[in-house]
């Protein structure tokens, strides 16, 4: 799961390595959602076309909270903050991971490798 927001150039120059990792790592049931973090005033006018014509293949949420900490604090309660953040979740939806800041294909690559080995099903 990513936090992006169309404001955020980390996050938007992170979204195609992630969207590749997707497509690499699909037969293994990785599965990639975004959670926009745009605002909820906003989502129409400037997220959802903003996503649909970088990115169309990015399956997002958008976020109709008044504030962005309302929306996260459900996932993590000490989120700072932070975008890009993403969160690698286990088969079971354990939170396996969190990442703040922009990281690379590769780097992104090893730590959803290491999550598919810890995974019970793939034992």
């Amino acid at each position: 799961m990513n936090l992006w927001a169309t404001w955020c150039v980390p996050c938007l120059r992170e979204v195609p390595d992630l969207l590749a990792l997707q497509a690499e790592l699909a037969a293994k049931g990785v599965t990639l959602l975004g959670v926009g973090m745009g605002e909820p005033a906003q989502l129409a006018s400037l997220v959802e076309p903003f996503r649909y014509k970088h990115f169309p293949a990015f399956r997002t949420l958008l976020r109709a909270t008044e504030t962005m900490d309302e929306l996260v604090s459900a996932i993590d309660p000490a989120w700072n903050e932070i975008l890009p953040t993403a969160y690698i979740l286990g088969r079971d939806g354990r939170l396996l991971q969190k990442v703040q800041g922009r990281k690379t294909r590769e780097e992104f690559g090893q730590l959803l490798q290491q999550a598919l080995a810890s995974s019970p099903a793939s034992r």
